[in-house]
């Protein structure tokens, strides 16, 4: 049975232990990384990509500026106080609505700014 598999040593504190590795193992997790990385890499650029209700570059100084004024945030940093459930925010699709304090401008439903207020 020791020919089959190869023994890895782990320390715990004082305590030295033996865990049998066998190749079909090593060639699983080894053949299995890539597949796993290239689906967390595909869900984190559709989840940035979903994230982006508005592109900055296309508001007007103005709403940059009452943007900027309220700390608008794509996320919120407190997700209890999410845009989602701020009494301003009307739903629309893909993770995005509006908000009746940016003058019904485009935001994310995951966002926050210093006007947030509960929906009643």
């Amino acid at each position: 049975m020791l020919d089959e598999s190869r023994q890895f040593m782990e320390r715990d504190d004082e305590q030295m232990m033996t865990v049998p590795v066998s190749r079909r193992w090593l060639l699983s997790c080894a053949l299995g990384a890539p597949a796993v990385s290239a689906l967390l890499a595909s869900s984190l650029a559709t989840a940035a990509e979903s994230s982006k209700c508005v592109d900055p570059e296309e508001l007007t100084p103005a709403e940059a500026g009452l943007r900027r004024s309220l700390g608008y945030t794509d996320t919120s940093s407190q997700p209890q106080k999410s845009c989602s459930g701020c009494g301003f925010f009307s739903a629309a699709d893909a993770g995005c609505g509006t908000c009746k304090i940016l003058n019904g401008g485009a935001v994310n439903a995951g966002g926050y700014c210093t006007s947030w207020s509960a929906r009643s």
